[in-house]
């Protein structure tokens, strides 16, 4: 059985081929070269942010480097494998991606769930286009820009995802949010 390659691995490789230096892809995403090597180093894992940077700046859909050649070529099994397989694991949170059809397309969503009174370890996330999050359970404290905001089961916000943003649970229980992406 052939090895799968996951997205440190991905990146690293589609960024050689395409000959993109590590100072060119960080002046793209934005983010710095010591951390875009860590990645690529399997010293950090990737948030979704980072995904999407990255596969904005090397030109290929964010769901490609989430997904084997193998699942790419059955559209089907794409579908049924995503639904099991999405939900991806960090440090003090977990996502499953709600779109896995949404390859090239601008809109992407997200279930997330936080650790109780945990955060994404962090580099504060930015990508181009919005995001609105929606609280479904739990309270979170989000920062965005200078402006930080505490919401709870039921509210949302809708933010450029330009500007800087974190986010943290700051309740008792696990955090379970809905995250939206939107980028140009």
């Amino acid at each position: 059985m052939a090895k799968v390659e996951n997205f440190s691995e991905k990146m690293k490789k589609l960024r050689a081929k395409k000959k993109i230096s590590l100072e060119k892809l960080a002046k793209e995403t934005g983010y710095s070269v010591d951390y875009l090597s860590q990645i690529e180093n399997n010293e950090e894992r990737a948030p979704v942010s980072v995904i999407f940077s990255v596969s904005k700046a090397l030109a290929i859909a964010s769901e490609d480097f989430l997904s084997t050649k193998k699942e790419q070529r059955s559209h089907r099994k794409v579908i049924r494998k995503r639904k099991e397989s999405f939900q991806k694991r960090a440090e003090n949170y977990s996502y499953q991606v709600l779109t896995p059809q949404g390859k090239n397309k601008h809109l992407n969503a997200f279930k997330v769930t936080i650790k109780p009174q945990q955060d994404h370890k962090m580099v504060e996330y930015h990508h181009p286009g919005e995001e609105f999050i929606y609280v479904l359970s739990g309270a979170l404290k989000l920062k965005v820009g200078r402006n930080t905001y505490k919401l709870k089961q039921t509210e949302s916000m809708h933010f450029d995802s330009l500007k800087a943003h974190k986010l943290w649970s700051t309740s008792e229980e696990p955090t379970v949010i809905l995250v939206a992406t939107y980028s140009p």
